[in-house]
């Protein structure tokens, strides 16, 4: 009865457990001129700033006149003395007034013509308002780029760094240059100028002073000069010092000019400093000077030749920078920067301004390093005047040139060495050739016309060019080389010597590749432009051999004369080697015949363009090669070719497949041509609109995007229409974008002229910028209705939306509010024209020079790449004959109005499922299976190879709920599969009216599980898929229950059929008893044969119960789900009793002998446990 009792308490135990779960389930600015003068991010601040807060700003001046700037160019001391003069007069005015006004004046400066001050908000405004400021901004933190990648080297005896060798700085050095006389200015982290490897190398005009006065200084965050001695704060500054000039030329070979004089100015304490400090550091080395005992500032007059900074803004297009450096060009003092560390089609600041030697990193194999920075430079809004080749070109190539800089060995605080790497390695390798040549030249007065960009030009004529032909974005001009920049440097010095002209004998054109080498002096010197060559050369008789790739070399005995700048002119005429010619034309995939392509051979210097025909020839020696074939807007292709002696191989017609082209108008620092180009596209930018329209007239564009910036103007009336003509007759796809401000950007004309969208609005400084997808779409590819995208991470981003748009609007913007997000308007829109082309709205999307591309995020881009493919696409009509199927079933996709014989890709929203080829009416048919996907619209599109053509259509996949097996015994277990839902949405499971149980569905919309069912009455029965939210009935199936209830009654059934089978074996025993009753022995043996009998009866009786006892316990189990089916329940009861009183008639009927005793234990137990079944259920009701 224990075990009776046990399951009883087990049972309410789990009905109470029940209970509480399903009551938990159940319950549960202006754009004015003051504006204008205020960088976009400090007037994002100021609007949360509150009036006791105060800011760190810097105002920054009118510059010098430009006529001023011309008379003191190339005048050192002249340029000081205005520059200083000029300042002092325009920053008095504005000194008085914030000192008035309750501001502090932090520092002035003159290298650049600013104020630092500590300011309130309020007074920013008025500050602006000033006629002599014409710019404020914050003082900003400058880090230093970062490449973790060091080792420590453990020798300190003799080190030898690689990239000392690779330049060939000691062959330079066994010509007696050293850098003697030459002052680097290293502006980073510090420097320990006890190492061995720097000791007495630190400028100091008063020896033996341990502040090294005129050789260091150091800068608060405000640019003030600190007193300390000089020391490191990172080890950074001190790693950069030892590479330009560290060591010796015997056993410490790490500095390029090791006999260079050291100053070192603290400007990035622990890596990070400010714009003062930097701007100070700058200043410094300009005119450097120390504090006296009394504080003073003490000038030494023993400024800089070169200034070496190994750090910069990252891929910043900024030009807080461009005054100090434009002042240092103007007075002779070269400024070196790095790159920086951020790879391809990155720039740091200032190694990108125009000017400055912006300088990458190579490797010990002398290729370039993966982190180095390197790009073609859109600069935005260059000044007008520059005094490096007297202009400041709107596009240019960065780097300037290439250093090593992996794993450089230097010294590091402490007296150690060890192995850095970075572009801030590779800078202070070029500072320090740059010492090389003006020792060389004896260029230390800042007199000689033009210093900067005479040395530019030695290096730009010695680097090694590993890269494309001339200046590329990732070597630069070249290799910086030691030996061959002061072997250059030296025709400054000499007056006589060899000149003249390198041609091929046949044709008569320049070999600008040749080289020649000078037997007497055992040098080498390249040729320059036009084949031109000029060699310094001291009076005599001297062997000169003309080689280059592709000729026979040539030796030519010449004499130079003794007469004063005397040079005797040589034209040398150089023979082919043994020769076959390569032809062919060149069209595009497109049938465009490819006038221009250019024609690369690798691994020689051969490059050639197709003429107005598209085709090529040219000669080549015998050998085989690899040629490269390229045009803009076009992929590239490689042939192989084979060529013989006096052979002529016909290449035929070379197709160039077309790429996807975008033009973009107001492009920021260039961001969108660059991203566009690395995306393998091609795009151009314009800042002319007409301009733009004759080019677009051409039909080579596929798409435009019309940006903008601060200050971009809107375009005559003319001409936007005019563009809107030309863009739809040619089927043009348009994204036009916007952001913060009253300027030309591509809605606001819009808005403008034609009106649509009817209303537009920006805003700045609320927080992170969210787009929330209002419907599915291609341009929102990975994305599902009802995200909220964040596109800019900055808290003070500008953002701008519109309204009433005739197009469809997919998304609108938001902004963070209270915990929440704020609405705006719309922000994406798209419209279809009648001629196919396509407008795309994109708000808050624009590029500019306060939403610089670093703050957009990861989702920015990828919504704008999926907005250029669908502009750039031509319509492609796609059709689900059924759009409205489940998980598993076959979908039928017809496509039309292709171009012939187009292979297609088809895409199940980002997946490629299959490609299909459209037939010769441009039509195909694909099948796919419905894979396991989550419920709701999907994106079926369709692209073709050369991504010319796109076509989408929606897929909506619905709910679907499997069953198996479709008969159920009850209790019993039943499974099922549930597909087509959300991703992670919660459902029911109802049987009939029951609710079975609650469950939640996997990210593919999806669940499998075995679920238990309960005691049911025999039928047919719905289960159904309900959405738990709503109720809704999603699905459902019917399936058979057979009741368990029914089986109990057979079962009872059978034990009263096996009662009366033991009736009557009981009557025949008791009959053979009574005849036998007087013969002992022979009752013996019945007896022994009825004993056998009892115990058969009994094992039988007990298997019936066995099998009674587990439908029973199985019935004890589910009564909870019947409780309220008491009428089902009574009628089972009431035949349970029946057959009880019947079991029970037939045992009484036996005769009462010794048999019938043991045939009522057996019998007794079954009606026991049969009468606790019918009290537990009666019980059970009731409650």
């Amino acid at each position: 009865m224990s075990r009776y009792l046990s399951l009883l308490v087990l049972i309410f135990l789990l009905l109470s457990i029940v209970s509480s779960i399903n009551i938990s389930i159940s319950t549960g600015r202006s754009g004015s001129m003051i504006d204008s003068k205020i960088h976009p991010n400090l007037l994002s601040r100021l609007s949360t700033m509150s009036d006791r807060d105060t800011v760190d700003i810097v105002i920054r001046l009118k510059p010098l006149p430009e006529h001023i700037e011309k008379n003191i160019k190339g005048n050192y001391e002249l340029a000081k003395d205005t520059l200083k003069i000029w300042s002092k007069l325009t920053q008095s005015k504005v000194v008085k007034f914030i000192v008035e006004n309750g501001g502090i004046v932090l520092n002035r400066f003159w290298i650049d013509n600013v104020i630092v001050a500590k300011v309130k908000p309020e007074l920013i405004m008025k500050i602006a308002s000033l006629d002599n400021v014409i710019w404020i901004f914050e003082n900003f933190e400058i880090k230093i780029p970062r490449i973790e990648s060091t080792i420590v080297i453990n020798n300190t005896q003799i080190v030898v760094s690689w990239g000392i060798l690779r330049i060939q700085a000691p062959d330079a050095w066994s010509l007696g240059y050293t850098g003697e006389g030459v002052r680097i200015a290293v502006l980073d982290t510090g420097v320990d100028i006890t190492h061995p490897a720097l000791a007495g190398k630190m400028l100091s005009v008063i020896p033996g002073d341990p502040y090294y006065p005129g050789g260091w200084m150091e800068f608060d965050s405000y640019g003030n000069p600190v007193l300390s001695t000089p020391h490191d704060t990172d080890g950074h500054g001190t790693h950069c010092s030892g590479i330009a000039l560290g060591g010796d030329t015997s056993n410490i070979l790490i500095g390029v000019a090791p006999g260079a004089i050291l100053m070192h100015g603290l400007v990035l304490p622990g890596g990070i400093g400010t714009f003062a400090q930097v701007i100070a550091g700058m200043e410094w080395s300009v005119e450097p000077y120390y504090l006296d005992n009394a504080g003073n500032k003490i000038y030494t007059n023993l400024p800089a030749h070169v200034v070496s900074m190994s750090w910069g803004a990252y891929n910043y297009y900024g030009n807080e920078l461009l005054p100090a450096v434009k002042n240092m060009l103007i007075m002779n003092i070269i400024p070196v920067a790095a790159i920086g560390n951020g790879g391809p089609g990155t720039t740091d600041n200032p190694g990108n301004i125009w000017g400055v030697f912006g300088i990458g990193a190579t490797d010990i194999y002398d290729n370039v390093a993966w982190f180095s920075g390197g790009a073609v430079v859109y600069w935005p809004n260059p000044p007008v005047d520059w005094p490096f080749y007297d202009t400041y070109p709107s596009v240019y190539v960065k780097p300037d040139f290439s250093a090593p800089g992996v794993f450089i060995v230097s010294s590091v605080p402490g007296g150690w060495y060890e192995a850095w790497s970075g572009t801030s390695m590779a800078t202070p390798h070029v500072a320090g050739i740059v010492a090389l040549i003006l020792q060389v030249t004896d260029w230390l007065y800042y007199s000689y016309p033009d210093t900067p960009e005479t040395v530019y030009e030695i290096l730009v004529n010695t680097s090694i060019d590993y890269g494309d032909p001339g200046q590329d974005i990732r070597y630069g001009w070249g290799l910086v080389n030691a030996y061959n920049a002061v072997l250059k440097a030296e025709e400054f010095v000499k007056t006589t010597g060899v000149e003249g002209y390198v041609k091929d004998s046949e044709s008569g054109e320049p070999v600008t590749w040749a080289k020649i080498y000078v037997e007497e002096t055992n040098k080498w010197y390249s040729v320059r432009k036009y084949g031109y060559f000029k060699i310094p050369l001291d009076p005599g008789v001297y062997n000169l051999t003309f080689t280059a790739w592709g000729y026979y070399n040539k030796t030519i005995e010449v004499e130079v004369k003794s007469d004063n700048n005397a040079y005797t002119y040589l034209e040398v005429y150089l023979d082919r080697l043994p020769h076959g010619y390569v032809k062919g034309i060149v069209m595009g995939s497109d049938g465009v015949v490819l006038a221009g392509a250019i024609i690369t051979v690798l691994g020689t210097p051969v490059t050639v363009k197709t003429d107005q025909y598209g085709s090529f020839r040219i000669w080549l020696p015998e050998g085989s090669y690899e040629i490269v074939i390229s045009a803009p807007g076009y992929s590239s292709t490689t042939v192989s070719v084979s060529v013989s002696q006096s052979e002529e191989v016909d290449l035929g017609v070379i197709v160039l497949i077309r790429i996807p082209r975008v033009a973009v108008m107001w492009d920021y620092a260039g961001s969108f041509t660059i991203f566009i180009n690395n995306l393998g596209y091609y795009a151009k930018s314009y800042n002319n609109l007409s301009e733009l329209n004759i080019d677009l007239a051409t039909g080579f564009y596929d798409a435009v995007i019309y940006s903008g910036d601060y200050g971009v103007p809107f375009p005559e009336y003319s001409d936007f229409i005019k563009f809107l003509e030309i863009v739809d007759s040619l089927k043009i796809g348009v994204i036009f974008m916007d952001s913060w401000g009253d300027f030309g950007y591509g809605i606001k004309v819009l808005n403008r002229y034609i009106g649509d969208p009817a209303y537009i609005g920006y805003g700045w400084g609320w927080g992170p910028v969210f787009i929330k997808v209002n419907a599915k779409h291609p341009i929102f590819h990975g994305y599902r209705v009802g995200d909220y995208i964040m596109i800019n991470w900055a808290w003070d981003a500008d953002f701008s939306w519109f309204q009433n748009f005739t197009g469809i609007v997919l998304g609108d913007v938001y902004t963070i509010s209270n915990g929440g997000f704020q609405y705006w308007g719309s922000a994406i829109g798209v419209k279809v024209l009648k001629s196919g082309a396509k407008w795309i709205l994109l708000s808050s999307f624009a590029i500019t020079s306060w939403n610089t591309p670093r703050t957009f995020t990861y989702d920015y881009w990828i919504i704008l790449i999926n907005s250029i493919n669908y502009a750039i696409s031509k319509p492609l009509k796609i059709e689900l004959e059924n759009p409205y199927l489940h998980v598993g079933d076959t979908a039928v996709l017809n496509i039309s109005e292709g171009e012939p014989f187009t292979e297609i890709c088809i895409f199940l929203d980002d997946v490629n499922i299959g490609n299909v080829t459209l037939n010769e009416r441009g039509r195909a048919t694909f099948r796919f299976k419905i894979p396991l996907i989550p419920g709701g619209e999907h994106v079926i599109s369709a692209v073709s190879v050369d991504e010319k053509y796109y076509g989408f259509t929606s897929l909506y996949v619905l709910p679907k709920l499997v069953v198996s097996p479709s008969e159920i015994v009850a209790p019993g277990s039943i499974s099922i599969e549930v597909t087509g839902l959300q991703s992670y949405q919660m459902f029911h499971i109802y049987l009939g009216s029951n609710l079975l149980t609650t469950l939640r569905a996997n990210e593919s919309g999806a669940h499998s599980d075995l679920l238990y069912i309960p005691l049911f009455n025999t039928g047919n029965y719905s289960i159904k898929l309900v959405d738990y939210s709503t109720l809704e009935t999603l699905y459902n199936i019917s399936v058979n229950i057979v009741s368990k209830l029914d089986e109990l009654e057979n079962s009872i059934k059978k034990l009263n059929g096996t009662v009366n089978e033991l009736n009557l074996q009981l009557i025949a025993v008791i009959g053979d008893i009574a005849i036998l009753k007087n013969n002992t022995n022979l009752l013996a043996v019945k007896l022994d044969q009825l004993n056998i009998t009892m115990i058969n009866i009994t094992d039988l009786l007990a298997a019936k119960l066995n099998q009674l006892n587990g439908t029973v316990i199985a019935i004890i189990g589910d009564i909870a789900i019947l409780r309220n089916d008491t009428n089902l329940l009574a009628v089972k009861l009431d035949q349970l009793n029946t057959n009880v009183n019947n079991l029970t008639n037939r045992v009484d009927s036996v005769s009462e002998t010794s048999a019938r005793s043991q045939v009522l234990g057996t019998v007794s137990l079954a009606l026991a446990l049969i009468a606790l079944i019918g009290v537990i259920v009666r019980l059970f009701i009731k409650s």
